[in-house]
């Protein structure tokens, strides 16, 4: 996408009492990084006074709270105005929403309290929907905010570089909408409070969203620093994954009910221990279960590339120094994650089962 030629074809035709944009953050426990988030935020090349920036605290239980008003204090009659909004914590999704009816700009930016932006982020953001005005939802690349340990730089240059490279794949930490849209789908599901938002968000829009991604909207964002941390993620993804099921059955997107798609992880997580049972006492009939779960292995990581993406990806990457042990910590992490993902979704089935889907609230009344 070509780089906007002047501020003024950006900015024009934007009522001068309401902000061009909001950029709203959902803190929860970031003491650790929400200044330079902050600070990334205020440093913008577009002009500070068109747009402002909401800070929705989940009820967060460190010093980010702290570390929040001693910015919003040293910026004092300063723009960007930021605004700071404590709540009690009901989940990621309920503060999305919060943000919303506290913002006022016609564009609605979501980035992480883990995030920093890049100087042309909003600029970027704004010439995006300039260019497609049929667009309603705007994603960017994620660059690596933590460069300096190297677990983090092998998951960005392998499982998320992968991810990022499907088509028009835009995550919570970099999406913008047009407010409009998002009043029109009735905003985020209160029941994703930790992953999954805005998977529930376009299940929910179905053919009413219009998605465009732009590789110059960029923002770094942490990955992971350990085995455990991402396996803990892989674990929420799953878990998560259920509630979008059932979500994609109840508003009749998908007649398949989520059942059909638990007993295709239970045959994941209970096949090698099958397998190993009765090839002790019945070789040909292990060798048999042995072949039915190869072939349900195949299918996931090799047909649908979920191994094999990857792994190209770290081939092909430049940035990275690669070591032979680094594909084979790919492909454990890569078969961990799905592990701790099928676990996560039998829990989330039964959890999300006989849930009473809430109605989101995103204006005020």
């Amino acid at each position: 996408m070509a780089r906007a030629n002047t501020m003024a074809d950006i900015t024009a035709g934007l009522a001068d009492s309401t902000p061009d944009l909001s950029v709203i953050i959902c803190n929860y426990r970031s003491a650790a990084i929400i200044q330079s988030c902050l600070a990334s935020l205020c440093g913008q090349d577009y002009p500070a006074e068109r747009y402002d920036i909401v800070i929705i605290d989940d009820g967060s239980q460190d010093e980010s709270a702290e570390i929040i008003q001693r910015f919003i204090e040293d910026r004092a009659g300063k723009h960007p105005k930021i605004s700071y909004h404590r709540k009690e914590n009901e989940g990621l999704s309920i503060a999305r929403n919060d943000g919303i009816r506290r913002s006022r700009g016609a564009i609605i930016t979501y980035i992480d309290d883990d995030a920093v932006a890049d100087r042309q982020f909003i600029i970027q953001v704004m010439a995006s929907f300039r260019e497609h005005p049929e667009a309603n939802c705007v994603g960017g690349r994620v660059d690596l905010l933590n460069p300096e340990n190297r677990f983090a730089r092998l998951m960005q240059y392998s499982i998320m570089g992968w991810y990022m490279s499907q088509n028009e794949v835009i995550v919570g930490t970099n999406m913008s909408y047009r407010r409009g849209f998002l009043e029109e789908i009735g905003g985020f599901q209160p029941e994703f409070t930790r992953r999954g938002d805005e998977t529930a968000l376009f299940t929910k829009a179905g053919e009413r969203l219009r998605k465009v991604v732009n590789p110059q909207v960029i923002v770094s964002h942490r990955q992971p620093e350990s085995a455990g941390e991402w396996i803990r993620k892989r674990w929420e993804s799953g878990h998560f994954e259920a509630a979008v099921d059932y979500l994609k059955y109840r508003l009749e997107i998908s007649r398949k009910k989520p059942t059909i798609k638990l007993l295709g992880r239970v045959a994941h997580l209970l096949g090698p221990w099958i397998t190993i049972a009765v090839l002790l006492f019945n070789l040909p009939a292990g060798l048999i279960c042995l072949f039915g779960y190869l072939t349900l292995l195949v299918r996931r990581y090799i047909m649908h590339r979920v191994l094999t993406g990857p792994l190209r990806e770290l081939a092909k990457t430049k940035t990275f120094t690669r070591r032979w042990s680094d594909y084979l910590l790919v492909t454990f992490l890569v078969l961990m994650g799905g592990y701790w993902a099928d676990r996560g979704y039998f829990r989330g089935y039964f959890h999300f089962r006989g849930v009473s889907w809430q109605t989101p609230r995103i204006q005020d009344g």
